[in-house]
């Protein structure tokens, strides 16, 4: 399958002003769902492409994407299986059965063995993260570039992919009216000792 395409950015009279200054951004996507299931398949059928890139998920997307960019035909591979969100449960253990590796009981081995939640679907890690968009955090990337010699990969170099990312992606902050009533009771609770509450930063499409 073919893998993310661009899309025409199509913008406002009053917007293009200010657009004259801003770098271009492409939007991405594909058509959905451009998925074979190979498990449906009665006999062996040849798929061509430039690039194959195995993982559906954050990494993989974003990979797949850049090479699309590139003017290359990309075939994607994942191990899991198409679930469309219509056909998602309110039963967390049936969609932990269908949507996490070994149902989310996946550990790591070290000292001490940690849990570890994977994606096992079309879409992987963006499926299962409920669309939450964290930056990495400014001392992460500054011990990459300064400690481990990572260079470009402090938050002065990464600042313009994180603003690409979160652009293509349409992250916006969490609205109030998208919270449960448990989440509003944390809310107030953090708020009543003190403690600073930032909405999260998803992607809202």
């Amino acid at each position: 399958m073919t893998g993310p395409e661009k899309l025409p950015v199509q913008a406002e009279p009053d917007t293009l002003r200010a657009a004259e200054s801003t770098p271009t951004i492409p939007e991405c996507g594909i058509t959905y769902p451009n998925v074979t299931d190979g498990a449906a398949l009665s006999r062996d059928q040849v798929f061509v492409g430039d690039a194959v890139v195995v993982g559906t998920g954050a990494g993989g997307a974003t990979a797949a994407a850049r090479l699309r960019e590139a003017g290359l035909d990309v075939l994607m591979l994942e191990e899991g299986a198409l679930h469309r969100t219509e056909s998602f449960k309110t039963d967390v253990q049936t969609m932990i059965r269908l949507l996490y590796r070994e149902a989310g009981a996946s550990t790591i081995l070290g000292r001490p063995p940690m849990a570890f939640a994977e994606g096992k679907c079309v879409g992987g890690s963006t499926v299962i993260g409920g669309g939450v968009c964290v930056r990495g955090p400014d001392r992460v990337l500054e011990h990459w570039e300064r400690v481990l010699g990572l260079e470009g990969l402090g938050p002065q170099g990464m600042e313009p992919y994180f603003v690409e990312a979160e652009h293509i992606l349409h992250v916006e902050p969490n609205d109030d009216d998208t919270l449960g009533r448990n989440s509003h009771l944390f809310v107030d609770g953090a708020r009543r000792l003190g403690w600073s509450v930032e909405p999260s930063r998803r992607n809202t499409d």
